[in-house]
């Protein structure tokens, strides 16, 4: 398991989370050369592997069969970010983590729970408190 995260004034804030099969990489650098802000940390053991941002690029534009797996990628990672984001506007902080755990029921399970908190934009008091009232 995997997670990203921004560093802003010397803190850590979650980004998003990855589980066994996932994929993880940099948007700005695959379409805009740009360094990635995010940093990745892996929170458990972890078998990763890599390929160049030119070796994907060529890939993307040379293989159709890959080019439309890179499309459907792209497409979950806009929902998900589109959906955390309207929750984050939208959902008190009680809701945030109810909708948490039915999208990463084993990040729940499995991650420290600053790394949610953080995700969830609330304290780790705040979210301590919530998972005391459900049992």
């Amino acid at each position: 398991m995997t997670r990203s995260c921004w560093l802003e004034d010397g803190e850590q804030i979650t980004t998003s989370f990855s589980e066994e099969g996932s994929i993880v990489f940099s948007m700005d650098e695959l379409y805009y050369g740009k360094k990635s802000e995010e940093f990745v940390q892996t929170l458990e053991k972890t078998v990763a592997y890599r390929i160049s941002i030119e070796d994907l690029r060529s890939l993307l534009e040379t293989d159709l069969e890959f080019c439309n797996w890179g499309r459907i990628i792209h497409q979950n990672e806009y929902r998900r970010i589109h959906r955390t984001h309207k929750e984050r506007l939208t959902l008190d902080a009680a809701a945030r983590y109810e909708a948490f755990k039915g999208q990463f029921p084993g990040v729940c399970r499995r991650a420290s729970l600053k790394y949610i908190a953080s995700y969830l934009g609330i304290t780790l008091s705040t979210l301590s408190r919530l998972r005391a009232k459900k049992g």
